[in-house]
């Protein structure tokens, strides 16, 4: 049972968390379009709500997909950003 667990902690969970899926920058605005001009990129803002179904769909379960954050991280700058708060 423990080696289980200790599977799961060392060699799982690491897998899992590795920046499998789209890699969202803190970066105010402008900080974002001038490091997308430098990478000749386009900025991806992911505008959010605690509250929103589909924010909440979006972001554990299309997110987090390999395939999207290898084009997204490819292509964009991405910024998340809580439409409440700031």
């Amino acid at each position: 049972m423990m080696k289980g667990i200790i599977f799961i902690i060392f060699i799982v969970l690491p897998y899992i968390l590795c920046g499998q899926g789209i890699h969202f920058q803190e970066l105010a605005f402008n900080e974002a379009i001038v490091k997308a001009r430098q990478e000749n990129k386009f900025v991806l803002l992911d505008c959010y709500t605690s509250w929103c179904g589909p924010c909440k769909y979006m972001t554990s379960n299309v997110f987090p997909q390999k395939i999207v954050g290898d084009y997204f991280n490819e292509h964009f700058v991405c910024l998340k950003v809580d439409m409440e708060k700031g």
